[in-house]
């Protein structure tokens, strides 16, 4: 269930924060502000999904094509947790809520995005094609 909360958000939030940059939106100060508390929760979300994930592998015994799929996951789930905390991060800290963001945030931001769905189409192989957390 956890997995779905930064995928959502996250992808709202650039959608939004993107919006936000377009002069034919006359709200783009609610859309900034919009996207700027999905993105801040997307990547707490994304840290406490991390931390799960984690516990879970934690005891998994692996064998074979398992050990590399799960390893793959993780990999990216890691690396794109971590890049999501720090836009997170910096658009806390460096804007105010209202404020459309950089074209380079949002290039930032859209790379988190395909990173998140990287991690989730290997979590979903994870699932549906090893039966991993599966209860048989």
């Amino acid at each position: 269930m956890m997995v779905h909360f930064p995928l959502a958000l996250t992808l709202t939030g650039y959608l939004c924060l993107f919006f936000s940059r377009l002069p034919c939106i006359t709200t783009g100060g609610s859309m900034a502000a919009y996207g700027h508390w999905n993105l801040i929760l997307g990547g707490l979300m994304a840290l406490l999904t991390l931390g799960t994930g984690l516990g879970a592998a934690w005891h998994l015994h692996l064998y074979g094509g398992m050990q590399y799929s799960v390893s793959r996951h993780m990999i990216w789930a890691v690396c794109t947790s971590q890049l999501l905390a720090l836009l997170a991060l910096w658009r806390g800290i460096a804007n105010t809520a209202r404020t459309p963001p950089s074209s380079l945030f949002l290039a930032l931001l859209l790379i988190a995005c395909g990173g998140l769905i990287v991690t989730g189409y290997y979590g979903g192989e994870n699932v549906y094609h090893y039966a991993i957390g599966v209860r048989r």
